[in-house]
């Protein structure tokens, strides 16, 4: 199977809001070779996706939400991390997001102490606050479950790769 991504142009195969597509050639022969080639394609770009989806919902999680469009957002994020795969770059991007949303919070608490209390944009600070922290908390599970999940893989192959023949 021969993959190609490809632009799209408008017009009659276009999709909407533009993008790319992915083409494929079923009609060659199917190897082993090229199963595991697309396999690994295929992990690679559904990485991707969730990674992106996850920064997409994290912009959103930041900004004031209706609390049933935050619930929404809280599961649709959880559901993308365990979609993530569990190499390295995966631990890596986790630790970063863990890093950048607890700079995000200290960056939001700081400047709703700079309000009164009782002003409308402190009050909104606080909810959005909030709303991030229970965020902040389902990350770094995450976060916690992928580098638990890492190392355990890491000492099975030391385990394996000491064994006797």
């Amino acid at each position: 199977m021969r993959l190609a991504a490809r632009a799209v142009k408008p017009g009659r195969d276009a999709v909407p809001g533009g993008g790319f597509c992915l083409e494929t050639d079923t009609h060659l022969e199917h190897s082993p070779d090229r199963k595991d080639g697309v396999r690994r394609l295929m992990s690679s770009l559904q990485d991707f996706i969730s990674g992106q989806n996850i920064d997409r919902f994290l912009e959103q999680l930041s900004q004031p939400l209706e609390p049933s469009r935050s619930e929404m957002l809280l599961r649709l994020l959880m559901e993308e991390e365990d979609r993530l795969g569990r190499s390295r770059e995966q631990l890596d991007l986790a630790r970063q997001r863990v890093t950048d949303g607890a700079s995000r919070i200290g960056r939001l608490k700081t400047l709703a102490a700079c309000y009164p209390p009782e002003s409308d944009f402190a009050r909104r600070a606080l909810a959005v606050t909030a709303t991030l922290e229970r965020t902040q908390e389902l990350i770094e599970a995450h976060y916690q479950r992928l580098r638990t999940e890492w190392r355990r893989e890491r000492l099975d192959g030391e385990e394996q790769g000491s064994a006797p023949l």
